[in-house]
């Protein structure tokens, strides 16, 4: 995924499967290689967004969709779903 943050704005990378894994900001144009791991949670990007609310303006999630949501984002949320089988609930 290329990704160009040169429209003045910062983007907040959180890489999750069960628990988040890495965490980073882009600034500027790179390839951004992101990998699966399997065992999917989505509450500790969720938890860790509607904790800091007043830093982000949306979430962006891109998943399989293959778990299921206990607790509602308190931000606006895009779900980016990847495969066709989606079973994303809650």
């Amino acid at each position: 995924m290329i990704v160009d943050c040169n429209l003045g704005i910062e983007i907040d990378i959180i890489e999750c499967d069960a628990s988040i894994q890495k965490f980073y900001k882009l600034k500027n144009k790179l390839d951004v290689k992101i990998k699966g791991r399997g065992g999917t949670l989505f509450e500790p990007v969720v938890e860790f967004v509607n904790k800091h609310k007043k830093e982000y303006g949306c979430l962006i999630y891109l998943t399989d969709g293959q778990s299921s949501l206990s607790i509602k984002p308190l931000v606006k949320s895009y779900w980016l779903i990847t495969d066709e089988t989606c079973i994303v609930t809650g």
